[in-house]
């Protein structure tokens, strides 16, 4: 069964499915999705198509600035469940998991966040251990959160971890404007609850 099928898509009457269409022409995605589930899990679908807004009456949601691949990695968490990021695999690109746990934030869907941090933390203390973030990476995050979000706390504390080759590589082989990103190196150690994350998945 798919995650579709699992989240009654097919079954459920037309007045009780909601329209949400992923992504820019050529390349957006539509989906027919159960309107309860999306509500009950999400903040944003929730005020969205239970409000006086326009998604509610037209009972359409377009999201056009979202990307079509972590769109259906949330709809996996919503049928299966935290389990369902355990298919990020080492070989996908190094900003899926940090856009998975924006696009939560955006939604308003913390378990989701909560869902994606626990596999980051897991990556960074598995395959990825030894191994400071990538410019990309680090690019996306500091770009897309802001300075007080526990995303961005964790990236801190991770390069952080990794000072000595992390300075290395920001003179040398990352050529980016670290002012434009916010950091603040210096302070990184301040972040009490990145520490703790980190601790409690090692």
């Amino acid at each position: 069964m798919s995650s579709a099928q699992s989240l009654g898509i097919t079954s459920q009457a037309p007045d009780k499915l909601v329209e949400v269409t992923v992504g820019k022409t050529p390349y957006d995605c539509t989906w027919r999705l159960d309107r309860q589930i999306l509500c009950k899990k999400s903040v944003f679908f929730r005020t969205a198509l239970d409000g006086r807004f326009k998604e509610a009456h037209d009972n359409c949601v377009l999201l056009p600035e979202n990307d079509v691949h972590v769109f259906e990695f949330f709809l996996d968490w919503l049928a299966e469940g935290s389990s369902a990021l355990s298919k990020v695999l080492p070989s996908d690109c190094d900003t899926l998991l940090p856009q998975i746990w924006v696009f939560g934030e955006k939604v308003g869907a913390k378990s989701f966040q909560n869902a994606a941090m626990e596999a980051l933390l897991k990556r960074y203390n598995g395959e990825r251990r030894g191994t400071p973030p990538t410019q990309q990476e680090l690019t996306f995050v500091y770009a897309n959160t802001l300075n007080d979000s526990r995303l961005c706390h964790v990236y801190d504390y991770i390069v952080r971890f990794h000072a000595a080759s992390a300075a290395r590589r920001l003179k040398k082989a990352w050529e980016w404007d670290l002012a434009a990103c916010r950091r603040r190196v210096d302070s990184m150690f301040k972040h009490a609850e990145a520490l703790r994350y980190m601790e409690t998945e090692g």
